[in-house]
């Protein structure tokens, strides 16, 4: 494993047969969504680490199995489809400490919801998995439909879960 210097301070990871090609390239620290991600400039596009390592195509997404986008080894890369990328994020708002489970004022109960591909429009489907009296009870019940909707690429919220 070797580390690459971006700039502000910021490193990346890559192995060492990735360094080559890597090396002749000044990276920087590139910020999207909140994630931060090795990149480059070439004329006026912005090129990915992650996307040069794996070269993955213009439709292809990249995904960081461990959600840390500057750790770019290739056991932490894989192809993903866009659906797959978006199942393994992190939980970004909300009074619940879970994935997929959100406080419902109305009826004073943990509700559970997962995304599940898209519709026609582009929308990402949404699939309402009920209501709970205990916020972890929601939670389980999130991992057990993500495991089956999104397989190895399920981000769970109890690890034990994961099959």
């Amino acid at each position: 494993m070797a580390k690459v210097e971006l700039t502000q301070g910021y490193y990346t990871e890559i192995d060492d047969v990735d360094l080559q090609q890597t090396n002749q390239y000044r990276w920087k620290i590139f910020k999207s969504r909140g994630k931060l991600y090795a990149a480059r400039t070439s004329g006026t596009k912005t090129v990915l680490l992650h996307r040069q390592i794996t070269g993955a195509g213009p439709h292809q997404h990249v995904d960081h199995k461990n959600g840390n986008g500057l750790d770019n080894r290739r056991e932490n890369l894989r192809l993903a489809t866009q659906t797959q990328n978006l199942a393994n994020m992190r939980k970004t708002r909300g009074k619940s400490q879970f994935k997929g489970v959100y406080w419902n004022k109305e009826k004073a109960k943990w509700q559970a919801q997962i995304g599940a591909g898209k519709y026609d429009g582009g929308l990402q489907r949404v699939l309402y998995l009920g209501r709970f009296s205990s916020e972890e009870d929601a939670a389980r019940a999130y991992d057990a439909k993500a495991l089956e909707l999104h397989g190895k690429f399920s981000l769970l919220n109890f690890k034990n879960n994961k099959t």
